[in-house]
């Protein structure tokens, strides 16, 4: 996929803003994949089935599955920008690392891999269309 614009280099700190403005929207767009993948994976099962080692966990109380959410993009487009899934829920950890007396029931991982194209996407198409909203033409 070839990207083609048209920049006017006297007004590179226009070109600079825009390109950020566009890298947040892309970041932001794959942290809400990244997080509805995970939410998907937890979901798996029900309650009153609890989940074996080597799996994700189980839905049981929806308390692991509601505290992921995403965060929006931050940082400069010269320096680091980064947008994360994430949870302050104190046994995400445990369960995907497991414990000495537990096993892991690996989630995370497991829904960064199977969501990789999706955030991909996710962020190519939000990128796109910050990028064409204010580039004459657009991106093709």
């Amino acid at each position: 996929c070839a990207v083609m614009a048209s920049v006017d280099l006297y007004n590179t700190s226009a070109f600079l803003k825009l390109a950020g403005d566009a890298g947040k929207a892309g970041l932001t767009a794959a942290a809400i994949t990244l997080t509805r993948q995970i939410k998907r994976t937890v979901n798996l099962g029900g309650p009153g089935a609890p989940s074996k080692p080597g799996e994700p966990p189980h839905k049981q109380t929806a308390l692991l599955y509601n505290s992921w959410q995403p965060e929006a993009a931050k940082g400069e487009v010269l320096g680091e920008m980064t947008s994360r899934a994430f949870t302050h829920n104190p046994y995400a950890a445990f369960l995907e690392f497991g414990t000495s007396k537990m096993a892991p029931r690996p989630y995370v991982q497991r829904s960064i891999r199977d969501s990789a194209t999706a955030n991909q996407r996710a962020f190519n198409a939000a990128f796109t269309r910050v990028f064409n909203a204010t580039v004459p033409g657009g991106v093709r």
